[in-house]
């Protein structure tokens, strides 16, 4: 185990800082590749697009929290390998989530929307892995392929197949209520229900904001873009359901083998 303490990988430092250097350079290059219908829609995620290193400013800057939180949870020290995967899961799920949509609202590019949209279902699949490990599907030493896995597939159904990313997130979020609520039936008393609480609260708020910031929503004339606020809401439920995975779940044993007879 290791000892306790806050101090952030080089690693993270590297992906996080990394991704603010490619932005900024791309930036700086005046955003080439051909423009999405967003940049020169009227409104696209309820809010005009612009100029500048932020064509979309709130719908931007609103993806720092999840980049800041990827930090701050990368940071913390000491744990378990079973506490440290778990935790290095929610990092990455954090930086999807961060980055792609960064790059999406500040350029408007058709690459960019792209990237935008695998990277919702990368945070998806390195969400709903860590579900399964705690189901007992596989061993710790199995989740970080398994994430890995996922991530290949979230990038082939999206950008190969062109699947609806409505459709397939509302199947993510549906499963990973079934598979909390299974973890919840199996746990019973000994689970703390508070940070899954937080998470719940914060996708369903997320949720209303996605809804609400479709083209033609009346909140769209709302001061803040209820697209940012759904950006920021994500961040909380990630940091929620990994604060939650922190709790012991019941494990199953092997039973043992039998003595030979003498």
């Amino acid at each position: 185990m290791e000892s306790s303490g806050w101090r952030v990988p080089p690693l993270t430092l590297t992906l996080v800082g990394g991704t603010l250097l490619v932005y900024g350079v791309f930036a700086h290059m005046g955003w080439p590749g051909a423009p999405s219908p967003c940049r020169t829609a009227p409104s696209c995620w309820c809010e005009s697009p612009g100029t500048g290193w932020a064509l979309q400013p709130w719908n931007t800057w609103s993806n720092l929290p999840a980049l800041l939180a990827a930090v701050a949870l990368a940071g913390v020290r000491g744990g378990n390998r079973r506490e440290r995967t778990l935790r290095g899961t929610f990092v990455y799920a954090l930086w999807a989530a961060g980055a792609g949509s960064l790059f999406f609202h500040g350029s408007l590019t058709l690459w960019s929307q792209g990237v935008d949209r695998a990277s919702i279902f990368l945070t998806w699949g390195a969400v709903l892995s860590t579900s399964l490990f705690r189901l007992g599907l596989f061993g710790v030493e199995q989740l970080p392929g398994v994430v890995a896995a996922s991530s290949v597939a979230a990038v082939t159904l999206v950008l190969g197949f062109g699947v609806d990313i409505n459709v397939l997130g509302l199947s993510c979020l549906g499963s990973f209520l079934v598979l909390e609520t299974v973890l919840r039936r199996r746990d019973g008393p000994a689970a703390d229900p508070r940070w899954i609480r937080i998470a719940l609260g914060a996708f369903a708020v997320a949720m209303v904001s996605w809804v609400l910031s479709l083209p033609g929503s009346a909140a769209c004339d709302s001061p803040v873009p209820t697209h940012a606020v759904w950006h920021v809401a994500v961040a909380v439920a990630l940091v929620a359901v990994s604060l939650h995975t922190r709790q012991p779940t019941a494990t199953r044993t092997a039973p043992s083998p039998r003595a030979p007879a003498g």
